[in-house]
C-alpha cells in the first residue's frame, strides 16, 4: 500500500565526528555501496542513506526535514538527482548533487558509493563523497558548522538506509552491497 517502507538500520548510535583535539579517538570513516533497485518507476518515492542520531524506525517523511543527520537522499519532488541532506538540531537546505552523478531512480542499473569522513581535526566537519561506480562520476562536498548546522562531536550517530513509496502503492527497494565503518584509534 501507499506509505510502505523498507529499511536497514543499526539500533545503537555509536559514531561521533571529530572533536578538534588530537589523539582523543574522535572521528570516523563510513562507506556504503548501494543500488536503487525498484522493479518499476515509483512516482514521488523517498530514499535516504547515511548517518542519523535517531535509532527509531523510519517514517514516510521528506529526508530534507531530518535533524542530527548527514547523508544523501532522493527527494519526492525530483527524479533527476541525489541531494546531500544534513542538519544539526535544525534541518539545513539540501544540496543538489547534480544530474551528472546519475538518477536515484536507476532501477538496478547503477552502483553508487557514499563515503563520509569525519576527521578528528577540524571539529564538527564532514567530508562527503558520492561516486557512481558504473559511470565513474564523483561529487564531493564538505559541511561544517555549529550545532544547528551539523551533528556535533558529542552527538553519536548510527547508520540508516530507508525508502518509501510515499503516495504510490508500488514496491520500492534498494540493494546494499557493502557497509564499512572505521573509527579513529588515535
Amino acid at each position: 500500500g501507499a506509505g510502505s517502507m523498507c529499511e536497514q538500520r543499526i539500533a545503537t548510535t555509536q559514531f561521533g565526528c571529530g572533536s578538534g583535539m588530537a589523539n582523543d579517538g574522535s572521528g570516523f570513516f563510513f562507506k556504503a555501496r548501494f543500488i536503487p533497485s525498484n522493479s518499476a518507476l515509483v512516482t514521488g518515492e523517498r530514499f535516504f542513506i547515511g548517518l542519523t542520531g535517531s535509532i527509531s524506525a523510519a517514517t514516510n517523511i521528506e529526508p530534507s526535514i531530518l535533524t542530527n543527520v548527514v547523508g544523501i537522499a532522493k527527494l519526492s519532488t525530483d527524479t533527476t538527482q541525489f541531494y546531500l541532506v544534513y542538519g544539526g538540531y535544525s534541518a539545513q537546505t539540501p544540496i543538489a548533487l547534480g544530474s551528472a552523478l546519475g538518477s536515484p531512480i536507476s532501477l538496478s542499473t547503477e552502483l553508487y558509493e557514499l563515503s563520509i569522513n569525519a576527521p578528528q581535526i577540524p571539529a564538527n566537519t564532514y567530508e562527503i563523497t558520492v561516486k557512481n561506480i558504473t559511470t565513474g562520476v564523483i561529487v564531493t562536498q564538505t559541511i561544517t558548522g555549529a550545532s544547528a548546522v551539523v551533528p556535533q562531536s558529542n552527538t553519536t550517530l548510527a547508520y540508516k538506509c530507508w525508502k518509501t513509496n510515499n503516495t504510490t502503492a508500488l514496491q520500492v527497494a534498494f540493494d546494499i552491497v557493502s557497509i564499512y565503518f572505521e573509527v579513529n584509534n588515535n
